[in-house]
C-alpha cells in the first residue's frame, strides 16, 4: 500500500509481530485508586524504531445495591522491562462510565469497551500492557471489569518505523 501526502509519497508500515491475549474472569473494584485487572498482554519490539498498536475489547460492569450512583473509570497502564506499571492511554483518565439516578433501588450497568491507539516505547525489551479499573470519588458500589463468562482480547500488532 502507497500513500500521498502532501504530494510525497509514503510506505505503510510492515506488520512484523502480532500478539493476542483472550481472558474471562471478573475483577471487582471499590477502590478510587486505579486497580489492575485481569485483561494484559506482552510484546518484545525488534526494533527501538517499532510502534505498537494496542487494541483492547473489554466489558465493565457497575452494580450498586441501594445507592443513587456507580461510575467508574478505566485506563490502560504500561510496564517496560519489569520497571513498574504507569499509565499510558489515556492521557488523562478522567471520564466516568456507569450511571446516576435519583432513586436508590439495586441497579446494573453493562458497557462493552474498545480501546485502539498508538505506542512508540522505543524499547527492544518486553513491554505489558494492562487494563486498570477504578471507582469514581463520587459513587458508591462495585466497578466490575469483565465478567465470569464475558471474554476480553487484547491485541498488540508491532508495526516497522511506525515508533
Amino acid at each position: 500500500m502507497v500513500l500521498y501526502v502532501g504530494g510525497t509519497e509514503l510506505s505503510a508500515g510492515k506488520l512484523l509481530n502480532l500478539v493476542q491475549n483472550d481472558t474471562t474472569g471478573q475483577t471487582g473494584v471499590t477502590s478510587e485508586s486505579f486497580t489492575a485487572g485481569n485483561l494484559s498482554a506482552s510484546i518484545t519490539p525488534s526494533s527501538s524504531n517499532s510502534g505498537i498498536l494496542v487494541i483492547a475489547n473489554f466489558r465493565t460492569h457497575t452494580y450498586q445495591s441501594s445507592g443513587a450512583s456507580c461510575m467508574h473509570m478505566t485506563a490502560i497502564y504500561r510496564q517496560i522491562n519489569s520497571g513498574g506499571y504507569s499509565l499510558i492511554y489515556p492521557a488523562s483518565p478522567n471520564i466516568s462510565t456507569g450511571f446516576s439516578e435519583a432513586d436508590s433501588n439495586e441497579k446494573s450497568c453493562y458497557n462493552q469497551m474498545c480501546y485502539a491507539f498508538k505506542d512508540a516505547p522505543g524499547t527492544t525489551n518486553q513491554v505489558d500492557y494492562k487494563i486498570y479499573l477504578r471507582r469514581n470519588t463520587s459513587s458508591s458500589g462495585t466497578a466490575n471489569f469483565g465478567g465470569s463468562s464475558q471474554q476480553q482480547t487484547m491485541t498488540l500488532l508491532e508495526i516497522a518505523g511506525a515508533g
